[in-house]
């Protein structure tokens, strides 16, 4: 696997991904350190990328309904493995649906040469409409694929499972990665709100994580008034793990807003976060420094 790339993508990877879910705990778990070592890395084509978060997909709902199911001690391990091979496969995927009069999806026709200078009209014609069907086709299957994870990521979250729910948190950061604003805005938002009321402080700690991606590409108005009642409480938490999430995820956003339009009429917001975020640095010492 470690030396030949295109091989293990055209050959291996497809009998993993169909079969994987079928297999033993411990051979799954093999595949999965195998995976995350030797396909997620390097940029992944989409058709793997979705092959593969498929895989991961059964493996984790497999696991989760398995009867007997897995021991405690060796369930969180192994679902967290594989929730880390879901999240990278996402993280590979172009989900992004563009609008058909936006720019880029124009620039294929304007792109082409005239008609006088070069090619007659009929044949330029020809291109630009073959060019503009190949890209509703790949739009179709990008929207196609989006609905189905936000399915999955809005089931998961339901879910009395914790590590199902874990797994809900930390997607949403994934797809915020990769979706347009529209789709954080009115989906994953909402979404992540839910998730950061959670009353697993471990599902928690993953929504405030995550928070830092949907917040990215949100306005700041929305962030403080959707996130910052469930994440600014927990600098000063006796939960280790919670202060740290929180205080990196406001950190990052006050980083992210400092230098954008309008930030200026902010700045007393992100004072007061700095002075909190100091005091529960004071008194968390160095138990904040490693939240994991």
């Amino acid at each position: 696997l470690e030396h030949c790339y295109e091989v293990l993508l055209a050959v291996i990877l497809p009998v993993l991904c169909d079969h994987v879910h079928t297999w033993a705990p411990a051979v799954q778990t093999q595949v999965a350190e195998t995976l995350l070592q030797t396909v997620v890395g390097p940029p992944l084509p989409q058709k793997e990328a979705w092959m593969l978060a498929c895989a991961a997909y059964r493996v984790l709902h497999a696991a989760t309904e398995a009867q007997p199911a897995l021991p405690p001690d060796a369930a969180e391990p192994f679902l967290d493995l594989w929730s880390g091979v879901f999240c990278d496969a996402v993280t590979h995927l172009e989900l992004r649906v563009m609008s058909r009069s936006s720019p880029a999806s124009s620039s294929p026709a304007s792109s082409l040469p005239s008609a006088s200078s070069v090619a007659p009209a009929a044949s330029s014609t020809a291109a630009a409409s073959a060019a503009v069907s190949a890209q509703q086709r790949v739009e179709q299957r990008s929207a196609q694929r989006l609905g189905v994870l936000l399915s999955w990521v809005s089931a998961w979250s339901r879910q009395s499972s914790e590590p199902l729910r874990k797994l809900s948190a930390r997607v949403v950061g994934a797809l915020a990665q990769r979706v347009s604003v529209g789709v954080t805005q009115a989906q994953l938002a909402p979404l992540l709100a839910t998730l950061l009321a959670d009353p697993s402080p471990e599902v928690v700690a993953l929504a405030i994580e995550s928070t830092s991606f949907v917040a990215a590409v949100v306005p700041l108005a929305a962030t403080e008034r959707h996130f910052w009642p469930h994440v600014a409480p927990h600098l000063t938490a006796n939960n280790s793990r919670l202060a740290a999430a929180a205080l990196r995820t406001i950190a990052y956003i006050c980083e992210a807003n400092r230098a954008a339009a309008g930030g200026l009429a902010h700045i007393s917001h992100a004072r007061n976060l700095t002075a909190a975020a100091a005091t529960a640095a004071r008194s968390g010492g160095s138990n904040m420094s490693s939240p994991r």
